[in-house]
């Protein structure tokens, strides 16, 4: 199919239709102001086809400015007759013009939208000016005498240079309207046109500056209404130039707080795009790093395994002391490069799957039976929910929480660990609470941090990085967790998942 053709594209068609057959049946429906003895009439007429011809481009622009959206001239062709042609003429120029500038092909350097449509508009406004000055009397010259009593033949000049004035505030104002319009989510999704993730705060930008200002308008005017009585008061040009005023400035506030709002939504996604690349970067580089370290980490205690047992015995007393401490160290080395391992693997085992949780801690409990019995912990489980989220993910998470809880017990004291959850509006709440050795406030934000430990090594064995993999996974949920305890007497771990998903 021919790349000009339109007719590819029912949808935009029926729209482009429809329309214009708005413009045509509104435009007696307008805003009449009188200025200086100059009758100005704003019709609503070209806003539906400049919608479209921004939406979709000039084709279906002018297809609607030929539905009805540039014919509203013809309601008065008893008087003007042929000069209504040409006008209907000319404001099919300013849609096309408007969807030439919405297309980036045309005028690629000029990036700004609102210039954009500016220099449309202005291009307009000079066309019409010639028009009116050279062509306009000419065309009404064509209308015969005898076509009805009101045919005009002959216009004084300086009302068609009032004609061109209240086309200009028309065009202006309606173009304001129709990019502002454009801006909106509801109104772009309802045309078919994607909506931008910067654009998300425009509808509360646009029901402040537009909606409540008419609301307000329409409340005065009733009061004028109940409370001053007469002939004289609140007359039709008035009420009309006031809710002129309004919408005007309601369109061109909204419209500069879009461009505003629109340029901090764009930076702040464009520094968000940068650190998740910078995240994913530095994940990449903890991976390969500590994959990369196992190998000679290997090699190293294998080596110190062969020296321990070839010369365990035959050396002197700190030969054997040393050979003890490399054999630790390499452990907890091994330990450490494991859990970096297992930090940058976190979000890449999957998609979220529906989850029975209940299900799910009892395979865990089984896996960590060994632990459990040696400590003589006793685990209690509430009924939990059934969920989407990472299966492999949230599993490590409650193993973390589970086996913290298990190490941190106090001295002679059976360890005791209550797992239940609670619905929230959008999300899940769960807790994990045990009675172990607490801790203080001031920590409760530092134990998320890996590496960092609150005990000496000697005390507590482990690698500081647990937790800081539960708050990983946590935020992969786009949740929260924090937690709750006091000093001797245990600590409460809560986190929360979203629902997000309909089960």
């Amino acid at each position: 199919m021919n790349k000009l053709s339109i007719w590819g594209r029912p949808a935009k068609i029926t729209l482009s239709i429809i329309f214009g057959l708005l413009g045509l049946l509104l435009s007696p429906y307008g805003i009449v102001v009188e200025i200086n003895n100059i009758q100005v009439d704003i019709p609503w007429s070209p806003l539906f086809p400049m919608l479209i011809a921004l939406s979709f481009g000039w084709r279906y622009g002018l297809l609607a400015a030929l539905s009805g959206g540039a014919c509203f001239p013809f309601l008065l062709w008893a008087i003007n007759g042929w000069a209504n042609v040409t006008t209907t003429l000319t404001y099919s120029c300013l849609f096309i013009l408007l969807g030439l500038v919405n297309d980036t092909r045309y005028l690629p350097r000029l990036q700004s939208q609102p210039l954009r449509i500016t220099l449309a508009v202005f291009t307009y406004i000079t066309i019409n000016l010639l028009y009116d000055h050279f062509l306009f009397q000419a065309m009404l010259h064509m209308n015969p005498v005898f076509w009805t009593a009101d045919t005009v033949t002959h216009i004084d000049q300086n009302i068609i240079y009032g004609f061109a004035f209240k086309d200009t505030i028309n065009v202006i104002t309606l173009a304001l309207a129709a990019d502002t319009f454009l801006r909106v989510p509801f109104i772009r999704r309802s045309l078919g046109i994607p909506v931008t993730s910067d654009m998300q705060p425009n509808t509360a930008i646009f029901i402040t500056t537009i909606f409540i200002p008419v609301l307000i308008w329409f409340a005065f005017i009733g009061l004028g209404f109940a409370l001053l009585r007469g002939n004289n008061v609140l007359l039709y040009e008035h009420k009309s130039l006031a809710l002129l005023v309004i919408l005007a400035n309601g369109f061109l506030v909204s419209r500069l707080l879009f461009h505003y709002s629109e340029k901090n939504e764009r930076a702040i996604a464009a520094k968000n795009k940068k650190l998740q690349q910078q995240n994913r970067e530095l994940e990449q580089f903890v991976y390969i790093a500590s994959h990369d370290l196992q190998e000679p980490l290997q090699t190293l205690m294998s080596i110190t395994a062969l020296l321990k047992e070839e010369y365990s015995g035959k050396l002197d007393e700190q030969a054997d002391t040393y050979l003890g401490f490399i054999n630790q160290s390499s452990q907890r080395m091994r330990d450490l490069v494991k859990g970096l391992l297992d930090y940058a693997k976190i979000g890449h085992s999957g998609e979220r799957v529906v989850i029975d949780v209940q299900q799910l801690l009892h395979e865990l409990l089984s896996e960590l039976s060994p632990a459990i019995k040696k400590s003589g912990a006793i685990i209690t489980l509430q009924d939990l929910p059934t969920l989407s989220a990472y299966r492999m993910e949230l599993k490590q998470l409650f193993q973390h929480l589970i086996l913290n809880a298990i190490k941190f017990a106090r001295t002679g004291v059976l360890p005791e660990i209550y797992i239940y959850a609670q619905q929230q509006p959008g999300q899940w709440l769960f807790a994990v609470q045990d009675n172990g050795i607490g801790m203080d406030t001031k920590n409760k934000d530092k134990i998320f941090i890996i590496f960092k430990r609150l005990h000496n090594r000697n005390e507590y064995d482990g690698t500081g990085i647990g937790l800081a993999h539960g708050k990983k996974i946590v935020a992969l949920h786009n949740g929260s967790i924090w937690v709750q305890s006091k000093p001797g007497e245990g600590s409460t771990f809560y986190f929360t998942i979203p629902t997000g998903e309909k089960l």
